[in-house]
């Protein structure tokens, strides 16, 4: 990290401690509500600084805004995100299965808002997720999430492909007995994903050969 990278870093952490100069509000549709300063949201989202200090938008006018439909933890991880430049949901206990549609609402909400970076920092997370826990299960978590959901971003459907891609190519599930019954049972479970797995690992092999 340059000098430069830290003296921002530093004065964006100190900015987000002094909650006397904040000068808008973003709550969550429960009522939880961020104190943030606009000169950050003129930083990462112009979607959210126009919307603050546009006087065409209500939320301009009433300096606050409800992120509606957002788990509090999401607008909590977008807010952390403008101040940080990082995604990191390692302080919240949530389970296996519920990780991957937190990233999911994160990339929507990172789209919607067009929070700058932040949709790269949720694929690399949602990669890391995957090998920081245990991967296999984590994979199978992953399917039943994605798999014929039009409304899941393509980009992370094709990272779960590829990882699934990864898993074949590489015969990761006959190092575990368990884990080879999980997959074979997930890939009978959801024909249409095996065969997008099959697709990308016979891509990976052929090369520029593949049709």
């Amino acid at each position: 990290m340059s000098e430069r990278s830290r003296i921002v870093e530093t004065a964006l952490a100190k900015l987000r401690s002094d909650k006397e100069i904040a000068d808008f509000t973003i709550a969550s549709s429960s009522g939880k509500e961020w104190k943030v300063h606009k000169f950050v949201l003129f930083m990462y989202s112009d979607v959210l600084y126009r919307m603050s200090t546009s006087k065409e938008f209500m939320e301009c006018q009433n300096g606050r805004m409800v992120l509606q439909d957002i788990q509090d933890r999401s607008v909590g991880a977008l807010i952390d995100y403008m101040y940080s430049a990082d995604v990191d949901l390692s302080y919240l206990q949530v389970n296996l299965e519920d990780m991957l549609p937190l990233y999911i609402e994160l990339w929507r909400l990172a789209d919607m808002y067009n929070v700058k970076g932040m949709q790269q920092d949720v694929l690399h997370q949602c990669k890391q997720w995957a090998f920081d826990g245990p991967y296999v299960d984590a994979m199978c978590a992953a399917v039943p999430t994605v798999q014929g959901k039009d409304d899941v971003p393509g980009e992370i459907t094709n990272m779960v492909v590829g990882e699934w891609a990864n898993i074949l190519r590489a015969g990761l599930m006959y190092d575990d007995p368990c884990g080879m019954e999980k997959i074979e049972s997930v890939l009978d479970d959801y024909p249409m994903f095996a065969a997008e797995v099959l697709k990308e690992v016979a891509r990976s092999i052929m090369g520029n050969r593949w049709p």
